[in-house]
């Protein structure tokens, strides 16, 4: 298995990997003043969706960033019928629009990324005053 590839993993994966914490994520949306039926938000490397659909329980419009074609899969069946939006992508390379979202997270993920270039793909895709 090559360093960072879950494809093997992802069936797996998205039956046992745990949850985050529901705390955080309120805690998280109090601290910016966000109304999340109000804002879109931007999970990178979402995975098979276990933040992302935190979040569209929430009350958020998520779109779902993953670069890996399993995990997507697995997110794709995980969150059916949510609010969330799926995209194949990387954090150096979103394909998302520019200024168009006021929160970007990623919520175990960001250690695989080339921090320099995923900053600055970060700063392109959110909008002013985002998070």
């Amino acid at each position: 298995m090559k360093s960072g590839d879950f494809s093997s993993l992802a069936e797996n994966y998205a039956k046992y990997r745990p949850g985050y914490s529901k705390i955080v994520l309120k805690n998280l949306s109090r601290y910016m003043q966000f109304d999340p039926n109000k804002i879109k938000v931007a999970d990178v490397g979402a995975g098979t969706g276990i933040w992302s659909k935190m979040m569209s329980d929430f009350g958020y419009k998520v779109t779902a960033v993953e670069p890996n074609n399993e995990m997507r899969k697995q997110g794709l069946i995980y969150t059916r019928g949510s609010n969330i939006d799926w995209l194949e992508g990387t954090a150096e390379n979103t394909n998302l629009i520019t200024s168009s979202f006021k929160w970007l997270t990623m919520a175990s993920s960001f250690h695989w990324a080339d921090l320099d270039k995923a900053l600055s793909e970060f700063h392109r895709v959110l909008a002013p005053g985002g998070f």
